[in-house]
């Protein structure tokens, strides 16, 4: 009988231990990426998250990391009242060498949209085109970070599975799949990846068009 219960107990107690590395284990596989950023940059996902990172200089004296992680505390709490609990979190918010680094998650550009009072889409071609968004640009190919090849609208329609951003303010972004094709002319290509919008974008409000693969 004690042996039963002995056999019984250890068999639990690798279960437990089992239990225990397969939750590690998925713990750790769904740990969100490290975004870090010196600038203001966007993080789209190819399923429409956005993660937003703010950098700003903290160099006065009367600044109070505690007074802005509160302000903005209060406007994610605020917001999420309006479009739910998952619609955003603050993920970070921290100080380092006279530099303040926040970090908002947002589960759709939508909701970055509506909280930053500016034009984000996050999505693919064919999903773009239902939301109304007409692409009415001047596209080009992009080859080793630069606009090469014009291309009609026409094409670029026809690559509905191609993922687009669709923006109309200054920022970084930085995209989860390579650079394929670039509309507007408020953009600078820094690399197959990374894209900076200039303050061009803010004056003219035109739409700038990242497509990606």
């Amino acid at each position: 009988m004690l042996k039963k219960r002995a056999r019984k107990n250890h068999n639990k107690r690798i279960f437990t231990v089992l239990l225990l590395l397969m939750v590690s284990l998925m713990l750790e596989a769904c740990s969100p990426k490290s975004y870090t950023a010196d600038t203001n940059t966007i993080f789209p996902q190819k399923k429409g998250a956005v993660v937003q990172v703010l950098v700003s200089d903290f160099d006065k004296d009367y600044y109070d990391k505690d007074e802005l992680m509160q302000y903005i505390e209060n406007a994610v709490m605020d917001f999420q009242q309006v479009r739910g609990e998952e619609s955003m979190f603050l993920r970070s918010c921290e100080v380092e060498d006279k530099t303040v680094r926040v970090r908002l998650d947002f589960a759709t550009s939508k909701d970055y949209s509506l909280f930053n009072e500016q034009t984000l889409f996050c999505g693919t071609i064919a999903e773009a085109l239902e939301e109304g968004y007409s692409f009415d640009s001047d596209f080009y190919t992009v080859e080793e970070n630069q606009k090469t090849e014009e291309v009609v609208k026409s094409e670029i329609l026809e690559k509905e599975k191609y993922h687009v951003v669709i923006i109309d303010h200054s920022t970084w972004v930085e995209l989860p799949g390579r650079l394929r094709y670039i509309g507007g002319d408020a953009a600078i290509i820094h690399s197959k990846k990374q894209v900076e919008i200039t303050e061009k974008a803010d004056s003219s409000k035109n739409l700038m068009y990242l497509i990606y693969k």
